[in-house]
């Protein structure tokens, strides 16, 4: 026996999910999303309620109860290394009442600065003085 079926959504997410990838922290980034009603009815989309810090969600409507555009924006100051986090948004749908997408980036850190390696200039002291602009001294 062949059991066929057709796999109903109740919302399209276009991209299933918002990449960052590697940003420098130090200025707002934005990603946008698309979310358009599939088999659920008309939707009332609205944001989530409990954003981590740095995270802000503005919601657009483009065909009322049909299709969003919505924008995440990270803002700083953000803690360097890896971001995750599942934004909840709410649709206004009994058949699916939330719907969550994932937000992932890589925050760089500050630039490091390292001490250059060399070695001291031959003739000790007075040479090295003398390269880094100091007046030499006479020797006796």
């Amino acid at each position: 026996m062949v059991c066929k079926g057709k796999l109903l959504e109740a919302v399209k997410l276009e991209p299933k999910y918002v990449n960052f990838a590697r940003i420098p922290g130090t200025s707002p980034e934005q990603r946008h999303l698309s979310v358009t009603r599939a088999d659920g009815g008309p939707l009332q989309l609205s944001a989530p309620s409990d954003l981590p810090q740095g995270v802000g969600v503005e919601i657009k409507e483009i065909k009322p109860g049909d299709q969003y555009d919505v924008l995440i924006i990270l803002t700083p100051p953000l803690k360097p290394g890896r971001f995750f986090n599942n934004l909840a948004f709410k649709t206004g749908l009994s058949e699916a009442p939330t719907f969550t997408v994932p937000v992932f980036a890589t925050i760089a850190g500050p630039p490091v600065v390292r001490p250059t390696r060399g070695s001291p200039p031959a003739g000790g002291d007075a040479a090295a003085k003398q390269a880094q602009g100091a007046p030499s001294t006479p020797h006796p």
